[in-house]
Order: C-alpha cells, then structure tokens, then sequence
C-alpha cells in the first residue's frame, strides 16, 4: 500500500536525496580525516621540516584508509554524467600535474627557477580539478 509521500516523490527525487546524503558523508568523512592528518602531523613534528617517524607513517596509514572509503562513498550514487564529468576533471587534473611536474623540474634544472614543490604542486593539480568539475556541473 503506497502512502501519500510515496505517490509525491517518485524515484529520482529518492535517488537525488540519496546522493546529497552520499555527498554530505564523503565531505564529512574528508574534512575529518584533513583535521585528523593534521593533528597527526602538528603532534608528531620535532622541528621545522621535521616528522617523527611514528607519525609518519600514521599519517600515510590514515591516508590510505580515509581516501579509498572517501571515493567509495563518493561513487556510491553517481549517476553516468556525474561519473564522465569526474573523469573529465580529473583526467584535466593529471594533464595539470604531469605538465606542470615536468615543465617545473626542466625549468628547474635549466636554473630558472626553483626547485619543484610537492605541495604546491598537489595543491595546484586538487584546486584546479575541483574546478574543472564544478565548471562540467554547471554546464561549461
């Protein structure tokens, strides 16, 4: 026996519900473990540039952990256009970060300038594939 809320929500709107709760999990889950990587590495650190081992290798466990079940989350409830608009952006993402890798270790080495940063680097390659992805949800 169907109720009235039932006959009013058919089931793309109970699929719609479903992704944003998938979408509000995954934020959570990342922004959780951003905070906990953090702490990890804020305790563990014994001076400038330095990392104790132990927590170390903590922070690259709870990253192996956190990312994988983030994506699963994440892809759990995509439907065919949100998954080409990911593959997009982040095939946009890895063109960002081999180009951008090389050319900054060549120019590197030609003494132009400085030597390639990790971190600006991922930073970079994660800001502008989050980017690329909106701008495919908006329909750019």
């Amino acid at each position: 026996m169907m109720n009235s809320r039932m006959i009013e929500e058919g089931e793309g709107v109970r699929a719609a519900r479903a992704r944003c709760r998938s979408h509000w999990r995954t934020a959570m889950l990342s922004i959780l473990a951003a905070v906990g990587v953090a702490l990890i590495m804020l305790l563990g650190k014994t001076g400038p540039g330095h990392l104790q081992p132990i927590y170390a290798i903590a922070t690259v466990a709870a990253m192996a952990i956190v990312l994988p079940l983030a994506i699963y989350f994440n892809n759990r409830t995509k439907d065919e256009l949100d998954r080409l608009n990911a593959l997009k952006a982040n095939s946009f993402g890895f063109y960002v970060a081999v180009l951008g890798g090389w050319s900054w270790l060549v120019l590197a080495n030609g003494g132009l300038v400085p030597p390639p940063n990790m971190l600006a680097l991922v930073l970079a390659t994660s800001l502008l594939t989050m980017a690329r992805y909106l701008m495919l949800k908006m329909g750019r």
